[in-house]
């Protein structure tokens, strides 16, 4: 490669190195040297793969540097490589200009509102990213019954020192909302904001926290509670077995017995018959000898012996299966139970719609104790007690953690480190929604048009807008289209050229209509590309630029 690199009078020319498949080279510690640093050697790279979010997950410093390459080309994109390329190539958001439009007012739906038009505070849109895409949950998906805890999804905070240890845990189904909570918290919540941007008589006492009130306090355990499930704060879930899907159980478990102690009747039957049989067979084969003679040991029988009817009749009595009742079923399922009962479930015959229909879920009852130290944990932080924090987190982390480490029996270590990064994920929300979102607002509300009319600055579109645009439009590519950005900075949308018109029609014909490409032969390309690598090794300059293809 060197000496293609420098000529003879000892300049250095461009040469091109082209890799196909490039997640296969990832691994080479070379690679990353080649992209960061072969321009200043005169190498132009090509490098062409598929995706890169999971090719090149496994190298950062590669992912990185391929990211920082003058000149993209992007065909059609999966989310996350979309989500990495959109702000690159989205076009800037335009200026606010004055139009005609609609009378501004304070918009009653904040939430809604600043997830779909964005704004122009930088903190409004950190807590627009992180916690309001649950509105694009319930428009994206209406038809589910609940909406389970997806850690992927969740982005811890900074300043979280906790661990939630989610291979460990099994109770992460008790971790969901319903639309109905979802739809509850979000309405909450606006009602909320709405109150700030209205300068209404607003919960906030600026200096003076002991001016909350229990029932202002409700209602922000109620906002925290609806979102809990969803964002892993809180088991806002519980499983239960429903009435009809008891009796099946019941139906199933009974029948399932009776198969079983019929079974048990016939094989002591057998075994009993059996045991007749070899007895009778001895006496008849050792006729002087006596089978029960306790004196002479040597002439007793030994084998399996018979028993008489009434002793059969008490072993399959005491055998007998004890009738299924709804008692029997608990009310209360814990992991733990709700493993054991899907287990017996399908031993005992149950189908895979009838398994699916066993457990259902519910909101979780909140026993007196656990609201009680809710409430004053979401005190404490709304009040920014730094006194008594420490106290009241430790008596909601005991109420919170004792099922798990008395009766589940797991570790220690790992129910407090989840416990930590449940409390302080809460924390956040609350200072950053509930505090700093609200003073935001308050500052710089949300405005809709009415349905009066006159002149008012307008944005078509935020800067945050712009790029979930561009997210969508390198998702749905079609075939054969690419949006390209090259050196100067500039983005293009190209199509690819059609190809050259065929020779032999006919052929081409054949060829197409059994799905394949029409050019040139494999041995004509393999001829070529070896005639062009003899001259280069005489000495003849390679071709500045390729010829174009058409």
């Amino acid at each position: 490669m060197s000496s293609r690199l420098v000529g003879s009078t000892g300049k250095r020319r461009q040469f091109c190195v082209f890799i196909d498949e490039f997640h296969n080279f990832a691994s080479d510690e070379n690679m990353g040297v080649l992209v960061t640093e072969g321009r200043k050697f005169g190498i132009a790279t090509t490098l062409i793969h598929v995706e890169r979010f999971g090719q090149l997950a496994h190298n950062q410093k590669l992912m990185g540097a391929t990211q920082a390459m003058v000149n993209k080309v992007l065909f059609q994109q999966t989310v996350n490589d979309a989500r990495e390329f959109a702000p690159e190539f989205a076009h800037e958001a335009d200026e606010v200009k004055t139009r005609m439009g609609g009378k501004l007012v304070i918009s009653p739906r904040p939430v809604e509102d600043i997830w779909e038009r964005g704004h122009p505070d930088n903190h409004v849109i950190e807590a627009r990213d992180r916690y309001l895409w649950i509105v694009d949950l319930l428009r994206t998906r209406p038809n589910e019954s609940y909406y389970i805890f997806d850690p992927a999804r969740i982005e811890t905070s900074r300043f979280n020192r906790g661990n939630l240890n989610y291979s460990y845990f099994f109770d992460w189904e008790k971790y969901r909302v319903t639309p109905d909570m979802l739809r509850e918290g979000i309405r909450s919540l606006n009602q909320y904001l709405y109150l700030w941007m209205t300068n209404r008589p607003k919960t906030n006492k600026g200096s003076n926290p002991s001016a909350y009130t229990d029932q202002e306090v409700e209602y922000y355990c109620r906002i925290v509670e609806s979102f809990g499930g969803l964002f892993g704060w809180r088991p806002t879930m519980e499983a239960y077995m429903p009435d009809d899907m008891k009796q099946v159980y019941i139906r199933r478990a009974s029948e399932y017995d009776s198969r079983g102690y019929h079974s048990f009747i016939q094989e002591q039957e057998r075994l009993n018959r059996g045991a007749e049989h070899d007895m009778q067979q001895w006496m008849r084969d050792n006729p002087s000898r006596n089978a029960n003679d306790p004196n002479s040991p040597r002439n007793r029988y030994y084998g399996a012996r018979p028993i008489n009817g009434t002793e059969l009749e008490r072993i399959l009595k005491e055998n007998q299966p004890i009738p299924w009742v709804v008692a029997d079923l608990p009310q209360n399922l814990t992991p733990s139970m709700i493993r054991t009962l899907k287990n017996h479930a399908i031993s005992i015959g149950f189908t895979q719609g009838e398994l699916n229909e066993l457990i259902q879920w519910r909101p979780r009852q909140i026993i007196s104790y656990e609201k009680q130290a809710f409430n004053q944990f979401v005190k404490s932080v709304i009040n920014l007690d730094k006194v008594n924090v420490d106290d009241i987190c430790s008596r909601y982390t005991a109420v919170m953690t004792v099922d798990l480490i008395e009766e589940e029996k797991l570790e220690r270590k790992y129910v407090m480190e989840r416990m930590l990064w449940q409390i302080q994920e809460m924390q956040y929300f609350i200072i950053m929604v509930l505090g700093g979102l609200a003073i935001e607002l308050d500052k710089n509300p949300v405005m809709i048009p009415s349905s009066s009319h006159n002149e008012s600055p307008h944005r078509e579109r935020s800067q945050g807008e712009m790029i979930d645009v561009m997210t969508r439009e390198l998702t749905s590519l079609p075939r054969f289209h690419a949006r390209i950005k090259l050196i100067d900075g500039k983005t293009h949308k190209i199509q690819t050229r059609p190809l050259p018109p065929s020779a032999n029609s006919v052929l081409r014909s054949r060829v197409t209509s059994n799905g394949h490409f029409w050019g040139k032969t494999r041995e004509d390309i393999e001829t070529e590309i070896k005639e062009r690598q003899s001259r280069w090794e005489r000495g003849t300059t390679p071709p500045t630029q390729s010829k174009k293809v058409r």
